[in-house]
């Protein structure tokens, strides 16, 4: 058995008197009101519980809900959130069991009855897995969605804002520092006026992975490829190319891509990326572990609250991608544990671009902890773009504890009273 901390970072406003719809892992840089395109379908029975929300700003005058969907209605997990409240909110007492095949996504219904809204910065759920750890990674937009004109070839990284994607393969690429098994390449769209069927395939080291999609000329919905799995080793370069089909007058919409990945050790990856994250010199910012890159704000409103009774976690391998950087001086990404510095940092220097990696340190978290990253530019002029910033996570196996009973045997002894009585273990 093992747990799995997600995080889905939805980043942004919540209309009043609307109800939006959240896949319950990745992330969103708008919303939809079609449920379907939230939905995601479990390839692994799991338990999906401690409903965390953090809440930054909310000038709605009636209360809103965030509330758990199970196959299309009511789930368990819930959380009221007042009017104008802000804060964390936490459901530590319901949970969902959720079967193979079933269907699992979040519900956000803004209150109020004039124009205000509710920034609902991130979700979190433990997700208590029965088998090895499996792990969903999910790009996501919403019925926005990513645009591409017919015959044309896109390349997305696999998680995060699905608006991280590329013409160049090598800006979307992620390397994985785990082995597994990939799965269940799944897109949903919202539209499409194609003329040709479109592919999607997974892509492992810039070539084509074994799994794939056709989706038919001028269709839309869900498509998943449930036959094909690829397998993964530690240090592969993952992402998903897809081709559009038909001419340059047509063009398709992709709302979400999302994937099942079952990992040999129970280890799992926070993924935080999007299309651009600029970053001005001599600025420090903070940054959630996982969920829409774009979003930073100050320490307390980017915390992750770690909630894993079961162990603790290792969390190792903090990789960064730079895609743009003016910066004349020294850019630094770093672990926040509690308030304070953690251990896994890397350095960029001035104008530097590419993957920056730290394999060598690790973190370990406890329930209770507060968790983030945090980047600082140094310098006198310049921007710089973060496209990526991810940590790879273990859940540690807890230590056995063998239950011991200690047998009292007493033995009268001439007449002694109870109480005087010789006790032998």
């Amino acid at each position: 058995m093992s747990s799995i901390l997600t995080e889905i970072s939805p980043g942004g406003s919540y209309a009043h008197a609307t109800t939006f719809y959240n896949p319950y892992v990745g992330t969103t840089a708008s919303f939809s009101t079609t449920e379907a395109d939230g939905q995601i379908t479990a390839r692994v029975a799991q338990i999906v519980k401690n409903l965390w929300v953090m809440v930054t700003s909310n000038s709605l005058n009636s209360a809103s809900t965030i509330n758990s969907r199970h196959n299309g209605a009511a789930g368990n997990l819930t959380i009221s959130v007042a009017a104008t409240a802000t804060g964390t909110f936490q459901d530590t007492t319901h949970s969902d069991s959720i079967a193979a095949g079933d269907t699992f996504n979040f519900q956000i219904v803004a209150g109020g009855t004039a124009v205000a809204e509710v920034m609902v910065a991130f979700l979190s759920v433990n997700l208590v897995v029965t088998s090895s750890t499996t792990w969903l990674m999910v790009s996501y937009e919403s019925t926005a969605g990513v645009a591409l004109t017919g015959g044309t070839t896109q390349f997305f990284m696999i998680s995060g804002d699905i608006n991280n994607n590329s013409v160049t393969e090598t800006v979307v690429q992620w390397t994985i520092r785990f082995g597994g098994t990939w799965s269940n390449l799944t897109a949903r769209i919202t539209a499409s006026t194609t003329t040709l069927a479109s592919t999607v395939n997974s892509r492992i080291g810039a070539a084509n992975g074994t799994q794939t999609l056709s989706i038919a000329a001028a269709t839309t919905g869900t498509f998943e490829d449930t036959t094909h799995t690829d397998a993964i080793v530690a240090g592969n370069l993952l992402d998903t190319e897809f081709i559009s089909g038909g001419a340059s007058t047509g063009s398709i919409t992709i709302a979400r891509l999302n994937y099942h990945f079952k990992s040999t050790n129970p280890n799992y990856a926070w993924i935080a990326s999007g299309a651009v994250s600029g970053q001005n010199f001599g600025v420090t910012q903070f940054k959630a572990p996982a969920g829409n890159i774009n979003n930073v704000g100050a320490e307390a409103s980017e915390q992750l609250l770690i909630r894993n009774a079961i162990t603790t976690l290792t969390v190792q391998d903090l990789y960064v991608r730079v895609t743009i950087n003016s910066v004349n001086g020294t850019t630094t990404v770093q672990t926040r544990k509690n308030g304070a510095n953690g251990t896994l940092v890397v350095s960029i220097g001035a104008a530097a671009t590419g993957v920056f990696e730290d394999t060598t340190h690790s973190d370990s978290l406890a329930t209770g902890d507060l968790y983030c990253t945090t980047q600082v530019t140094a310098g006198t002029s310049g921007t710089i773009d973060f496209s990526t910033v991810s940590e790879a996570v273990t859940t540690n196996t807890p230590a056995v504890i063998v239950a011991q009973k200690q047998i009292l045997i007493y033995t009268n002894m001439g007449g002694l009273k109870p109480t005087e009585g010789i006790f032998r273990r």
